[in-house]
């Protein structure tokens, strides 16, 4: 789990810089380029944050903690299989 995180932290940092540069470079070609592109980039961004809050709610009936609060119910209900080693 742990190198799954800082491989996400590695890409996220990476993606980040390559923005930067990216308008760095547009800006010393055209600034209003590199407005259009930041504007564009935060703008994704700000999408994309919605569409995962709309998707995977934190709070509600269909929210994350309800659906993990009724997943841990049903588990604890299942009667518990007893092992092959028992049953020979």
């Amino acid at each position: 789990m742990a190198i799954f995180f800082a491989g996400m932290a590695v890409q996220m940092a990476g993606n980040a810089v390559l923005i930067a540069g990216m308008l760095v470079v547009a800006a010393t070609i055209e600034p209003l380029t590199a407005l259009v592109l930041g504007v564009t980039a935060v703008c994704g961004a700000a999408v994309m944050i919605r569409l995962r809050l709309a998707a995977v709610g934190a709070s509600g009936p269909f929210g994350w903690s309800a659906m993990r609060a009724k997943s841990s119910r049903a588990r604890s209900r299942r009667p518990r299989r007893s092992s092959i080693r028992a049953s020979l």
